[in-house]
């Protein structure tokens, strides 16, 4: 492409040229402009990390009876409703009956369970806050 164009550019200069005694090894070919440098772009700096202050919920857990131990059937409730998040945040409540019953989650903060078999139930619970803090609490529940 170069080529082409100095080739073009010589011959209209010979073209344009008036006086005979200038040679073609006189005759330059234009020269390109020079091409300006790239500006460099700035890469953005990424958005601070968002800190998170919430804090978890504060469990306050009640069973009744305390021992909640006893013969079949037995019925046991479990109470969280003194349970508080520092930030406010609305509570669901966990309950996890240790094999009998199906967990559930509930905004209801107090429940029972009727215990109809025998055995050493782990019973799990928990309160949650719409952060994904979660407190639980173990209790070993036998029924005989």
């Amino acid at each position: 492409m170069k080529r082409a164009l100095a080739a073009a550019a010589l011959a209209a200069a010979l073209a344009s040229c008036k006086d005979k005694s200038t040679t073609v090894s006189e005759v330059r070919p234009p020269q390109e402009a020079p091409r300006p440098a790239p500006t460099p772009t700035p890469t953005p700096a990424p958005p601070p990390a968002q800190t998170s202050n919430n804090q978890p919920p504060n469990l306050v857990f009640k069973i009744n009876p305390d021992p909640a131990s006893g013969p079949a059937p037995w019925s046991v409730t479990v109470n969280m409703c003194q349970s508080t998040d520092p930030d406010g945040d609305p509570l669901i409540f966990e309950y996890k009956w240790g094999g009998e019953g199906r967990p559930s989650f509930s905004g209801r903060c107090r429940e029972e369970h009727t215990y109809t078999k025998r055995g050493d139930f782990h019973a799990f619970f928990c309160v949650h806050d719409d952060h994904d803090h979660r407190v639980c609490w173990n209790e070993l529940i036998g029924i005989s």
